[in-house]
């Protein structure tokens, strides 16, 4: 039986890095990617010890050219992909009349199109492997919290892509689910910690009964 693969967009020392330590307990291959690379080869090692089965690649979901060139030197190494998780979000504490136009658009392209990048780029290989396509938002999409106004746009943004994504793409049985956070994620709590942010998001894949959760 082949080695599955799952690829982390946004890979971060909290939810990137628990998930990816769960995923790779359950036989996964680990795909990582962020704009910090020095944290990469961290959690690269935290992840796997030697490093072995865990590929690390540094780009800015903000710069469109370099993600997909980054895509496409996944798809050239590893071939096919059996989930994604799109863990990125970029957070401002700004109500709607201190934003600029060009922030928005700036966190739309962030928050909400690199989804969408990678969900196109991404869905042969997927269709292939009846894969997964997972998502981490918070409860401000239906909560918005207008100090932090473009978060609870671009959040909203996301939900509704998903909602697109999972009914356009059942029909090559892809799975696709939002997980929403009500609150912060904390290490001090049992509900909100990385880990168990990670089994859900593990019970999401391995399921695929729902399309979304808040918890």
């Amino acid at each position: 039986m082949d080695t599955k693969t799952i690829l982390i967009i946004g890979a971060g020392p909290r939810v990137g890095l628990s998930t990816a330590s769960k995923f790779f307990k359950e036989g996964f291959k680990i795909l990582l990617i962020s704009r910090d690379g020095s944290r990469l080869e961290r959690m690269k090692k935290d992840i796997s010890g030697n490093g072995q089965v865990v590929s690390v690649y540094e780009a800015d979901v903000a710069d469109s050219n370099t993600l997909l060139n980054t895509f496409k030197e996944i798809i050239s190494a590893h071939g096919t992909i059996d989930a994604i998780l799109y863990n990125v979000a970029h957070i401002v504490h700004n109500n709607i009349l201190e934003e600029s136009e060009e922030g928005l658009v700036h966190d739309y392209r962030v928050n909400v199109i690199g989804l969408l990048t990678a969900s196109k780029f991404f869905s042969n290989s997927l269709q292939r492997t009846q894969g997964s396509i997972l998502i981490i938002g918070g409860s401000i999409a239906v909560e918005p919290k207008p100090e932090y106004a473009s978060l609870s746009m671009t959040s909203a943004a996301l939900r509704s892509m998903m909602y697109c994504l999972a009914d356009t793409l059942k029909d090559k049985n892809i799975y696709v689910a939002l997980l929403m956070i009500h609150g912060s994620i904390d290490n001090g709590t049992r509900l909100h910690s990385p880990i168990n942010i990670a089994n859900m998001l593990w019970g999401l894949y391995r399921d695929r009964l729902v399309n979304e959760i808040m918890v």
